[in-house]
């Protein structure tokens, strides 16, 4: 791999895991900002904001660290990204959206599948990064 390829890899990890980790704090710091995502079917609203702020701290500090650690965080935002998508979608099609215009929700969807592709890729690179190391 080529040294700008590292460094674009770098910084894309770490931008995402700090992404991440900036998500989780603000879910405590401002929790009724997320009220308007959480599915009116999920109970205990506060507890499920509060819970992904852990899991996206967790997951975040987990891929800024060496070794495995990197995989499973890595994994772990991906995975998140993914569970988030439907709320993304769905904000799009509301009348109202959870936060902003019409035409935030549709700048966040398109976020999100860019953020999606780039935790798979860092996903991926880090999965066989660890593989090598192995052997």
């Amino acid at each position: 791999m080529s040294k700008v390829a590292e460094i674009t890899f770098r910084i894309v990890r770490y931008f995402l895991a700090i992404l991440m980790v900036t998500g989780g704090v603000q879910h405590f710091r401002n929790p009724e900002a997320y009220l308007a995502f959480v599915p009116s079917f999920l109970p205990e609203k506060m507890s499920v904001i509060y819970l992904s702020g852990i899991l996206e701290i967790g997951f975040g500090a987990l891929a800024l660290i060496p070794g495995k650690s990197k995989e499973w965080g890595s994994l772990g935002i991906l995975g998140l990204l993914i569970l988030f998508l439907p709320i993304h979608i769905t904000d799009v099609f509301v009348q109202s959206p959870a936060m902003g215009s019409g035409r935030s929700a549709e700048i966040r969807l398109v976020l999100q599948f860019i953020l999606i592709w780039a935790a798979f890729r860092v996903y991926k690179r880090v999965q066989s990064d660890f593989k090598s190391s192995k052997l």
